[in-house]
């Protein structure tokens, strides 16, 4: 199994994004939210992912770019049930709702649980 997180898995379409917003299905595991759905992409990835966090409660760039930050990278580590499955293909959003800086720990834990609820 790779570790990357190359371009390639990177959500980046505005009608992927636009179509996941709408009909997408919303699992929470404080602090974060995943919105995800079942799809099909030209591209032979299992998932593309996207990661966002509101200007609400952080308003400085460096700390919004910090949780981005932790966030893809628990997903990196841990995505590895949701890509082996090769004939289903998920678009994701992680969306942080929290209102305090978070730790990689704390992170880390919830997108693994968000990750496996997604599986089953």
């Amino acid at each position: 199994m790779s570790f990357l997180y190359p371009k390639s898995e990177k959500l980046k379409s505005k009608n992927l994004i636009d179509k996941l917003f709408n009909e997408g299905k919303s699992i929470n595991s404080p602090p974060l939210r995943v919105i995800y759905i079942k799809t099909s992409f030209l591209e032979p990835v299992a998932v593309k992912c996207g990661v966002t966090v509101g200007k609400k409660h952080f308003h400085s760039a460096v700390d919004r770019n910090r949780i981005k930050r932790l966030i893809r990278e628990a997903y990196r580590l841990n995505k590895g049930d949701l890509c082996e499955n090769k004939e289903k293909q998920y678009a994701l959003m992680f969306l942080y709702v929290g209102t305090h800086k978070p730790t990689a720990i704390e992170i880390n834990k919830a997108v693994g649980l968000l990750l496996k609820k997604i599986v089953l």
